[in-house]
C-alpha cells in the first residue's frame, strides 16, 4: 500500500504576501528535479555496471572457451599417442607370440628327432644284445 504525502502551502504572511506560495512553488520543483536528477544518475549507473557485468562475464566465458580448447587438444594428442603407443605393444606381443611359436615348434621337432635317435640308440643296443647271445 502506498501513502503519497501532499504537500500545503504555508499560509501568506501578513508581512510578505505570496511570498510563501512562491517558495513553496520553488522548492517542490527544486525538489522535482532532484528526484528526476537522482532517478536518471541511478539509472545511468545501474546500465554502466550491467553493460561491466556482461562485458566481464563474456570475457571469462571466452576465457573459460578458450582453455576448454586447450584442454580438449591436449586431450585429442593424448588420445593419439595412447593409440600408437597400445599399436606398438600390440605388434611387440603379435612379434613375441611368433617367436614363441616358433620356438614351440623347433624344439617338437628337436624332441622328435631326439626321440628318434634315443630309439634307434636303444634299438640298436638290443640288437647287439641279441648279437651277442647266439
Amino acid at each position: 500500500m502506498n501513502s503519497v504525502t501532499m504537500m500545503t502551502q504555508p499560509p501568506d504572511s501578513a508581512y510578505a504576501p505570496g511570498v510563501a506560495q512562491a517558495a513553496a512553488t520553488s522548492i517542490s520543483e527544486v525538489t522535482v528535479e532532484a528526484i528526476d536528477h537522482i532517478g536518471d544518475t541511478t539509472a545511468t549507473q545501474l546500465e554502466k555496471t550491467a553493460d561491466a557485468i556482461e562485458a566481464a562475464a563474456s570475457e571469462l566465458a571466452g576465457r573459460i572457451i578458450g582453455e576448454a580448447k586447450e584442454a580438449a587438444d591436449e586431450l585429442r594428442k593424448a588420445a593419439i599417442g595412447h593409440r600408437q603407443s597400445t599399436r606398438a605393444m600390440s605388434q611387440e606381443v603379435s612379434n613375441f607370440c611368433l617367436r614363441m611359436s616358433s620356438a614351440r615348434a623347433t624344439v617338437r621337432s628337436l624332441e622328435g628327432q631326439v626321440k628318434d635317435k634315443v630309439l634307434a640308440s636303444v634299438m640298436a643296443d638290443k640288437g647287439d644284445e641279441g648279437d651277442s647271445e647266439k
